[in-house]
């Protein structure tokens, strides 16, 4: 799995408005007429005629997450922003975050996600200015 953010790659009034065309399309197209309180990630492309989805992810994990995650700018109050949140209220905190680019590369053990492999050796290449996080490994 690879993802790739860069923050304001796009205008922001176009990202919106592009949010809010392909959220509404999808609302009406599945006829959901339900109120969602959440988070809801929108992987979208921004193509040549408008935004079109890539895919829609209501989990709060992943490399969609983590990716953004590395953004926010150290002052960002992510507690107060989920608490806003879920209470309806995402539009009294700011969420402040750092210019650049983040990129998150997954590479998952033979056989995921049905049957990991066991007692492989994960080598780094020399010290890098990145993070790295590990997950399921003894």
């Amino acid at each position: 799995m690879f993802m790739y953010f860069e923050a304001m790659a796009v205008a922001v009034d176009s990202l919106i408005a592009g949010q809010f065309v392909v959220i509404e399309e999808y609302l009406e197209g599945d006829k959901i007429r339900r109120q969602f309180t959440g988070i809801l990630f929108t992987g979208i492309m921004m193509a040549r005629n408008g935004p079109k989805v890539l895919e829609y992810d209501a989990r709060f994990r992943d490399t969609e997450t983590q990716t953004m995650m590395m953004l926010l700018a150290p002052e960002c109050d992510l507690a107060a922003v989920l608490l806003a949140c879920s209470t309806g209220k995402l539009n009294t905190v700011s969420i402040p975050v750092l210019p650049g680019y983040a990129c998150s590369i997954v590479d998952p053990a033979d056989g995921y996600p049905q049957s990991l492999s066991k007692g492989n050796i994960i080598t780094l290449l020399s010290p890098l200015k990145v993070a790295v996080y590990f997950s399921l490994i003894d």
